[in-house]
C-alpha cells in the first residue's frame, strides 16, 4: 500500500464516523480492516475496473486463432475432396473455436485477475504494521489514499 494513510480506531462508531468524514474531505477510502462488517463503510470504496473486457478479448483471440488454424489446415495445407463439398465449410468449423474461445476467456480472465490484484503475494506490507494482528479481534483500521 504505497502512499496510504492508515488510521486505527477502538470502536465501530468512531470508524464509521471517520470513514464518512474523510471521504467528505476528499480522501479516497482504499480499504477497511475490521473484525466484522460495518454498515456504510464498505460501500464507500470505489469499484476499480472490470476484467470482462480482458476475458472477452482472450476469448475472441483464442476462437479466431482456432478457426484460422482449422481453415488453413482444411483448405490450404491438406484439402480433401469429399463428395465435391467446399473445403471452407464454416458451420463445421464453429464447434472447436467456441470451446477454445470459452477456455481462453477463462484463462485470460484469471491471469488478468492475478495481475491486477498483485497475487500471489506471500507478504503484504499491511502485516508489517504494529496492530495489524489485532484487526481480526478488537481493532478497526481504515486505509486512505
Amino acid at each position: 500500500m504505497r502512499g496510504a494513510l492508515i488510521a486505527t480506531f477502538d470502536s465501530p462508531e468512531a470508524t464509521t464516523t471517520a470513514a464518512h468524514e474523510a471521504t467528505r474531505l476528499g480522501f479516497e477510502l482504499l480499504d477497511a480492516f475490521t473484525p466484522f462488517a460495518l454498515e456504510g463503510v464498505g460501500g464507500d470504496a470505489p469499484y476499480r475496473r472490470s476484467l470482462g473486457w480482458a476475458a472477452l478479448a482472450g476469448g475472441f483471440l483464442g476462437a479466431g486463432v482456432t478457426y484460422a488454424l482449422e481453415a488453413f489446415s482444411a483448405g490450404v495445407a491438406y484439402p480433401f475432396d469429399a463428395g465435391d463439398r467446399p473445403h471452407q465449410s464454416w458451420p463445421v468449423f464453429l464447434i472447436a473455436p467456441f470451446e477454445i474461445g470459452v477456455l481462453c476467456a477463462g484463462v485470460f480472465g484469471f491471469i488478468c485477475l492475478l495481475l491486477t490484484t498483485g497475487l500471489p503475494r506471500l507478504n503484504h506490507p499491511f502485516f508489517d504494521l504494529e496492530d495489524s494482528d489485532r484487526v481480526s479481534r478488537d481493532r478497526f483500521m481504515l486505509a486512505f489514499a
